[in-house]
């Protein structure tokens, strides 16, 4: 398929992930929708590893090792990894270290599992192009150092033949109009004694059987090992008609993890969170090694009109705001978020460059102002100022430790 990437929009998911190829990321990044769907990327040196996330994590990885007929106790699989010695902090998800696990001990053979990792990172890939036609995402950057990472892993794939697969049925899903249905919903009979007038009885009891609500339509593409596409089009007229709905269905339980994971969650909940909003990439770069460094989680929004969206969904402890921005300037996104209740209270450090624009900052809602350019010792001030009971330096080591360099990227 030819498909120029030049053309694409600087705000798209496929322009992020090839800018992330080419700036030979290691580590992972997280994208959200605004409905709270999310998805973990894990890159090495710009190549991806492995993807998960979505609504259906655990069904996701029982389809596609259902054809190995492999009978999977996840709790006791994952139970004996979180016992190996080989524990550092570049991690890739419970459900690649099954895939990994189970290659480890000669139950499924490397090429096979390697055609897993690569369709599950296929589908993933395009169930988040297919939610950004309908919602805006937000992008969390986690950079890891590769010298200290325990690399561990079954292939890494060059990102742009994934995206022109992905891209290309995309489009064909786009061209059969289906961009409004969704893959993990599940087909439900409603008007039986239509259709069984109309079939015979084999093809009815098919049909019962697959439509009854509890499979998604992945999982009926998987069954009668027909394309997805060929499925969904062929439910089509019975979706127009009324006599099949499609349903939201939940995800199966996933395992229960008494790991060190759990562990680094909950310290990773302790940390402070410092929101800078400001579209210069070297404010952003200064913030985020001056934030780093003194032990808090940086969250850098580079693009204004989404600030308000990540602040509402992050809730951080501290923002500094820049005055000058397209689109929006400072005073009204200060005035705009002290109009959020969740939002009316957190300190927010306007980035300054001349007195009147401090008097107006009070009026706009601002805690106080920071002159620019950026000085690191005023800036650790206004920290200790606005978070004087975070003692960030006591944690800095096992901060890093766990989830290095975190930050994030709007």
């Amino acid at each position: 398929m030819n498909f120029d990437f030049r053309k694409i929009s600087h705000q798209s998911f496929i322009y992020k992930l090839t800018i992330w190829e080419q700036q030979k990321f290691t580590g992972y990044f997280t994208v959200r929708t605004l409905s709270g769907v999310e998805w973990k990327f894990y890159l090495c040196i710009g190549r991806l590893i492995w993807v998960t996330g979505g609504n259906h994590v655990t069904r996701q990885l029982y389809r596609h090792l259902f054809q190995e007929k492999l009978k999977l106790d996840l709790d006791k699989i994952l139970q004996e990894q979180s016992r190996s010695p080989n524990k550092r902090n570049f991690k890739y998800g419970w459900d690649y270290q099954v895939i990994n696990t189970l290659v480890a001990r000669k139950k499924l053979d490397n090429d096979r599992a390697k055609q897993v990792i690569r369709n599950i990172v296929l589908e993933n890939l395009f169930d988040v192009i297919q939610y950004e036609a309908r919602e805006i995402l937000s992008y969390a950057e986690f950079p890891a150092d590769l010298n200290k990472s325990f690399i561990n892993f079954i292939k890494i794939f060059p990102i742009k033949p994934l995206l022109l697969e992905v891209i290309e049925n995309w489009t064909q899903w786009q061209s059969s109009k289906l961009s409004s249905i969704f893959l993990d919903s599940a087909p439900l009979l409603k008007e039986k004694e239509k259709i069984k007038e109309k079939m015979s009885p084999k093809a009815y009891q098919q049909m019962v059987k697959l439509t009854n609500g509890k499979r998604s339509l992945r999982e009926v593409a998987n069954l009668i090992k027909k394309q997805e596409i060929q499925v969904v089009r062929s439910l089509v007229p019975f979706l127009q008609n009324g006599t099949i709905q499609l349903v939201n269905i939940p995800d199966f339980p996933h395992p229960k993890i008494k790991s060190e994971a759990q562990k680094d969650v909950a310290s990773h909940q302790t940390i402070k969170q410092i929101v800078c909003i400001d579209d210069s990439l070297q404010v952003y770069t200064t913030m985020r090694d001056i934030i780093q460094e003194a032990g808090y989680e940086f969250i850098g929004v580079r693009d204004p009109v989404r600030a308000l969206g990540v602040l509402i969904d992050r809730q951080p402890d501290l923002i500094f705001l820049d005055l000058v921005m397209p689109v929006i300037n400072g005073y009204e996104l200060c005035r705009q978020i002290r109009r959020v209740s969740k939002l009316k209270d957190i300190p927010i450090v306007i980035l300054t460059s001349g007195r009147i624009d401090r008097w107006r900052s009070k009026i706009a809602g601002a805690s106080d102002c920071t002159n620019k350019p950026i000085d690191k010792e005023k800036i650790l001030r206004k920290i200790e100022q606005f978070l004087p009971s975070a003692h960030p330096k006591n944690s800095v080591v096992k901060t890093e430790e766990i989830l290095p360099n975190r930050s994030i990227i709007a």
